[in-house]
């Protein structure tokens, strides 16, 4: 500790005081074993004295730095805060860093005691092995297989009674080392001091008039400035409750947002984004007079708001406040730029979103719009106890942003070199960024310096204002904005990623072609200089860093990828980040990447890395991954959570949920259904499913109109419809080339057949203006692409068990090249399942009559030879009789088997 004089206040006196103030209230929220615990301010409390007084007593103390490392948890927490009540320093790291990174993190800053996920026990131990440094390392969330000691073990030989924040500060005393690579890819480690924390708690918790009322949710990682300036400093010198997220998930944001009535959301752009794009997307799918209401709310919010108020807003989407928790009021978006559109959209929806704008350097908002003022694109004015100016503006006067005052650290960890490169002789500290201000005072950011791109013309283009222009197009997902030079010529440059939609629609091979026609549609109104001169379609997600910032030295580095012999875009070679390198070892991972080594597409090698997503990178789609989850059921025991399906999106993400389901301390009635998938998927008995009915209209008259419409036009011929006999349930398997297949299908069966057969398709073509009045008015059961294809599978084995006819599309969707697909295992699983046969059914001409993507040729059809042709009616003992199955043949070689035969009728 220095011997300068004691300035207060620091931190530490503010913590204290918020600590006994709110000893009785609820501190902390965390989900364990399926279930809410709460831990109050004085537990928190407690909890930081037995760690500081163990911390000591092991010998930790002033010139000792200490790693916290893992999840989003209370334990996390306690012993960020206890290696500096101890006399230390501590040193978040983000988990999700290459291996390399952490340790030369840990060798730089001699660390001696590390709290960690027990998921990175090994890894710690490892580093430990090669720098002796390391004396002790904590296991935050369990014991680690093998060995480690717990930190509650560890904790519990502390004092609870030893006030740990009672001890002496000064306000310039380091207190916590972050280290960043920000988006250059160079890492360094800023020290931040006692007064550095305290201008969240000062100034901003008053700027936004929040207190001790609010619950705030923990879900930006707490390694990062922006969650631990709002979720640490600012939340528990204010007496808020946090409600800890493990991980930045939407169905987990949204769980937590319900059950802990959240008011405050610290978020970063993409989370904001994700929320609303969600909202639409619902509002979407129930149809264009929905849609039309939710505008008109939205211009009526807009016009009568700043009369009648927020209450009159929320009133108008009180369906979308109650899906938020119905609390949910302050959206504090930071880390990057927030579209227009997202930022309006809240507001007319009755909350209050704000954007402020800081830096590692000043440990988290440094400039804030305040809560009851927001100013669309601006990160507000300065913080009180700082000064802002704009450094050598141009005539429009943006310039680059530069700092001084209470929020601004005083130097990089041991590098003096790179600390006086970024402070110049009058002590302002040079942020890197450009922006300008207004006659109030308000920042509004352009970009960062290194970001610029200098065209040979002499313009400046700024990458955020194009990105934020091309992301406004539905068709697009992401796009990074980079220059680099082609030619020794500066060009504009972009890597974009397509939507899921345009993917699903068009196929990966034609993303391309749509995307490269939107962003000449879009470049039209753009000035010449501020187009993309070269960008190319990749499958994503762009790299970023943790709080969401797009990596441009890595998207150069696939752009340059994308130049050599091969022609496509490869990712760049970067370490894997540790809490990936850990799974490997492990029986779960092994076991998992087996399988889906086994399942990916036939003829070809595929080795699965946590980071690789199960549908884009292994070429798992829904029925796939369905097989998938009930394999690893039957070989570890386990039983999925009902929407484990649709929220577990990478292979890591899978390991890690079977590791918690094998844990003893899962309370399994709570967290999961008692049934497997397979038994969820074929155990419904009829009585259990409401089943849609029938419109003579639609299944007959309509049906009746196609069909004599397509005979008088094309000589529809059919075949083997008259002879077919319908006795128990039937699945009616065909090839998909045209919208025009079903009402063909529909039509030709028996009457006394038709009356009693459902229909399955993707739900995509209920938003068909041709076909969703005809399906909505059916027995028709929607497959959503990507989504819950267990309950489709559910509704399907319920209808063939109350002795109903099935229609199946096997392929998944309409042929895009005329050329059957392969046949989803689907019809493999509901043959097994339900003992019901199958008539092959085999569609021709209707794709060159009416290909996906244009308007039907009403002339010359009758050179197709359209026809519809019914085979022999089969079950599973006659094909396996006949030697084209086996008693052992799996769901996905009965679907083969089916499709061979469609082929050659």
């Amino acid at each position: 500790m220095n011997d300068q004089a004691r300035q207060p206040p620091v931190y530490a006196d503010l913590l204290r005081a918020s600590l006994n103030r709110n000893a009785d209230r609820p501190c902390f929220h965390a989900k364990r074993g399926g279930t809410w615990r709460t831990w109050t301010y004085a537990e928190f409390h407690r909890g930081i004295n037995r760690m500081t007084d163990a911390l000591k007593k092991a010998g930790f103390g002033f010139g000792h730095n200490g790693v916290v490392i893992g999840e989003n948890s209370p334990e996390w927490v306690i012993a960020y805060h206890s290696y500096f009540f101890a006399g230390g320093c501590t040193v978040p790291i983000d988990p999700h860093l290459p291996l390399p990174e952490i340790r030369e993190i840990v060798r730089l800053t001699t660390a001696s005691f590390v709290a960690c996920s027990k998921e990175l026990f090994n890894v710690f131990k490892d580093i430990g092995a090669e720098l002796s440094c390391i004396k002790k390392t904590l296991v935050l969330d369990g014991p680690a297989r093998g060995a480690g000691e717990t930190f509650d073990g560890f904790c519990s030989t502390g004092d609870e009674s030893a006030d740990a924040p009672a001890r002496p500060f000064f306000a310039n005393d380091t207190t916590v080392i972050i280290f960043t690579s920000g988006t250059t890819g160079k890492a360094k480690g800023v020290a931040l001091n006692q007064r550095n924390f305290t201008t969240t708690p000062l100034h901003v918790v008053p700027r936004m008039n929040v207190g001790p009322a609010d619950t705030m949710l923990a879900a930006l990682p707490l390694h990062h400035v922006f969650g631990a300036a709002a979720c640490i400093t600012g939340a528990l010198c204010a007496g808020m409750d946090l409600v800890f997220v493990p991980s930045v998930k939407g169905p987990l944001i949204l769980e937590a947002l319900r059950d802990k009535r959240v008011t405050i959301l610290p978020a970063v752009p993409k989370m904001v984004s994700l929320f609303y794009d969600a909202i639409e997307r619902s509002v979407r799918s129930k149809g264009i007079p929905a849609l039309c209401v939710f505008r008109a709310l939205m211009l009526l919010s807009f016009v009568l708001g700043p009369i009648l108020g927020r209450a009159f807003q929320k009133k108008l989407f009180s369906s979308v406040h109650a899906a938020l928790g119905g609390k949910l009021n302050l959206i504090v978006s930071g880390g990057a730029s927030l579209q227009k559109k997202y930022f309006n959209g809240f507001r007319g929806m009755g909350f209050t979103i704000v954007e402020g704008y800081g830096l590692t350097e000043t440990f988290g908002p440094i400039t804030l719009c305040p809560g009851n003022h927001p100013r669309l694109g601006s990160v507000g004015p300065v913080l009180p106890d700082n000064e802002m100016k704009i450094h050598e503006p141009d005539i429009s006067g943006v310039g680059e942003v530069l700092f001084r005052g209470a929020a601004v650290f005083k130097g990089y960890y041991n590098d003096d070199a790179h600390t006086k490169t970024v402070f110049d002789e009058q002590g302002w500290f040079h942020t890197g960024d450009v922006g300008k201000t207004d006659s109030n005072g308000y920042l509004y950011l352009s970009g960062r310096i290194k970001d610029l791109i200098v065209l040979e013309s002499g313009k400046n283009a700024y990458p955020d204002e194009i990105e934020d222009y091309f992301s406004t197009s539905e068709l697009i997902e992401e796009i990074g904005v980079f220059g680099v030079r082609v030619h020794d010529t500066e060009i504009i440059a972009a890597l974009i990623v397509p939507a899921a939609s345009v993917v699903s629609t068009y196929g990966a091979d034609k993303a391309g072609d749509v995307i490269y026609n939107e962003v000449v549609r879009m470049g039209r109104n753009l000035p010449s200089y501020k187009k993309p001169a070269d960008f190319a379609v990749v499958k994503g997600p762009l790299p970023r860093t943790t709080t969401q910032k797009l990596k441009k030295h890595e998207l150069r580095q696939m752009y340059y990828a994308r130049r050599d012999a091969s022609g496509k875009i490869k990712p760049p070679s970067r370490p894997m980040p540790a809490v990936d390198t850990a799974l490997l070892s492990t029986m779960e991972y092994q076991r998992a990447a087996r399988h889906i080594g086994s399942l990916a597409d036939a003829g070809r090698y595929y080795e699965a890395l946590p980071s690789h997503h199960l549908e884009l990178d292994a070429g798992l789609d829904s029925m796939r991954r369905v097989e998938l989850f009930c394999r690893l059921e039957e070989e570890f025991s386990i039983v999925f959570p009902e929407d484990a399906l649709l929220k577990t999106q990478t292979v890591g993400d899978l390991c890690r949920l079977v590791m918690e389901l094998k844990s003893p301390s899962l309370a399994v009635p709570e967290a999961v259904s008692a049934q497997t998938l397979r038994q969820r998927m074929s155990g419904a008995s009829a009585p259990d499913i409401a089943l849609p009915g029938h419109n003579t209209l639609f299944s007959d008259a309509i049906p009746r109109f196609a069909f004599s419409l397509s005979k008088a036009l094309w000589g529809l011929a059919v075949s083997g419809a008259a002879d077919f006999q319908c006795e128990g349930p039937v699945i009616f398997c065909a090839n998909h080339g045209s919208y025009i297949d079903i009402l063909w299908l529909l039509y030709v069966l028996p009457y006394n057949v038709r009356v009693n057969t459902f229909t399955t398709g993707k739900s995509e073509v209920l938003k068909s203006p041709v076909l969703s009045p005809f399906l909505k008015n059916i027995p028709f059961i929607p497959v959503e692409r990507g989504g819950d294809v267990v309950k489709a599978l559910r509704l399907s084995a319920a209808a063939l068990k109350k002795g109903k006819n099935l229609i199946i599309f096997p392929e998944g969707g309409r042929s895009r090249t005329g050329r059957m697909k392969p046949f989803k295992a689907g019809i493999g699983i509901l043959m097994l399942e339900t003992n019901a046969s199958v008539v092959p059914v085999k569609i021709k001409g209707s794709y060159d009559i009416w290909p996906a993507g244009k308007l039907p040729r009403i002339i010359g059809g009758r050179r197709f030879g359209p026809s519809v042709t019914f085979g022999e009616r089969l079950t599973l003992q006659k094909l396996i009789e006949r030697g084209k199955l086996s008693p052992y043949s799996t769901d996905e070689q009965i679907a083969a088997c089916i499709q061979n035969i469609v082929e050659e009728m």
